[in-house]
């Protein structure tokens, strides 16, 4: 187990390597400290104690249909991508069309896939993480350029570091990106010897699936990142100033677990830290989750119970996923299904603005599922 002096050397050789002036680290006694072996006390929190809610359901016409999860918030807009057909649709976060444009194809301009998805609103600008590069486009489909990656780079996270420059993780590096002509501007890692598994094999007769769950390694957080390499046992903040600060330490190491447990980062609301952690043991073909969260005034932690006002018996959890896809680190949104929603409809489960929008939709034959956005305070 590496200590956490000796993982700060490692960040200082990083930052002399990139060139990196960095402010002084804060003090081990700061820093957030879990235990992920220990069980937790539930306790309950009312989401509409420390957020702003707002649902909405896309209104939609033959000309936009879509399947699956939103791709991107930004601040006014709502961007779905059809895998099946390669169309993106832009809604207005009213749940009303605004615009639409499919570019699939594997000549230039076009992406043959589609893995992240970013969209800065100011510039009309839309990312489009593809093999081999990053396009961009205006919501019209407009094409403005494209960025080539560098061959065998294999990106699980994008962010939008600042104006001119994309924040990446890439393997085992972090990598901050320029969004004007694909350089390189600073590359450096948090960890280094050996790595840890965070998936498990199932065999099923003669053959073997890998079950896998979410991973963040760049969490929006104050007005910078959480950075996570799950090989270390530290999560680091970064602001756009370049300094790097360690601020949550994981108990016990990573390498000393069996089966290996592992910590999705946190989300900020108020009085309360917000986690997600993950046993890499197969149950019910998926890795089980538990949520937790940190009350900052008595500095305890327990197991999340979420509820919200508007749908009576309803659990929901919060984690670094309810965020990142989303333009900013106090804004994120849930899924609702709407079967689940009709079913809380006919049995009076549902109350206030959201029993009215399923109210009118109960009767439509092509009725979506409900988003909640989430505005934390």
């Amino acid at each position: 187990m590496k200590s956490l002096e000796e993982l700060l050397i490692v960040v200082f050789i990083c930052l002399l390597t990139i060139s990196c002036t960095s402010k002084s680290l804060r003090s081990e006694s700061d820093v957030i400290r879990i235990n992920l072996f220990q069980d937790y006390q539930e306790r309950e929190i009312d989401l509409n104690d420390i957020a702003d809610i707002q649902y909405i359901s896309m209104d939609v016409d033959e000309n936009y249909l879509f399947k699956g999860s939103p791709r991107y918030l930004s601040e006014n807009l709502v961007i779905f991508y059809n895998t099946s057909d390669g169309s993106f649709l832009f809604f207005t976060k009213e749940g009303k069309p605004k615009s639409k444009f499919n570019h699939k194809g594997g000549g230039p301009g076009e992406y043959p896939s589609c893995s992240r998805v970013l969209y800065e609103e100011k510039k009309d600008d839309l990312f489009v993480l593809t093999p081999g590069k990053i396009i961009i486009y205006s919501s019209l489909g407009d094409l403005k350029r494209e960025l080539t990656l560098p061959e065998n780079m294999t990106i699980s996270d994008i962010v939008n570091f600042d104006d001119k420059s994309l924040l990446l993780y890439d393997s085992n590096d972090f990598i901050v990106f320029s969004k004007e002509d694909g350089a390189e501007l600073k590359r450096f890692k948090l960890s280094s010897g050996e790595k840890v598994r965070l998936y498990a094999m199932q065999e099923k007769g003669e053959s073997v699936s890998i079950i896998a769950s979410i991973k963040n390694h760049i969490v929006r957080y104050d007005d910078g990142f959480l950075l996570t390499d799950y090989n270390t046992d530290t999560v680091f903040y970064c602001n756009r100033d370049f300094p790097i600060t360690p601020i949550l330490v994981k108990d016990p190491s990573i390498h000393e677990m069996d089966p290996v447990v592992y910590l999705n980062s946190f989300v900020e609301s108020g009085d309360y830290l917000f986690f997600r952690k993950v046993t890499v043991k197969v149950e019910n073909n998926k890795l089980p989750s538990i949520y937790l969260f940190k009350d900052k005034h008595n500095g305890l932690i327990y197991e999340q119970k979420i509820v919200i006002q508007d749908f009576e018996g309803k659990q929901l959890c919060i984690a670094p996923e309810t965020i990142s896809k989303t333009a900013h680190a106090k804004q994120g949104y849930i899924e609702l299904d709407f079967e689940e929603l009709r079913d809380a409809y006919e049995n009076n489960l549902l109350h206030g603005q959201l029993k009215e929008l399923v109210e009118s939709l109960v009767s439509k034959s092509d009725a979506n599922n409900v988003y909640m956005l989430i505005t934390f305070r």
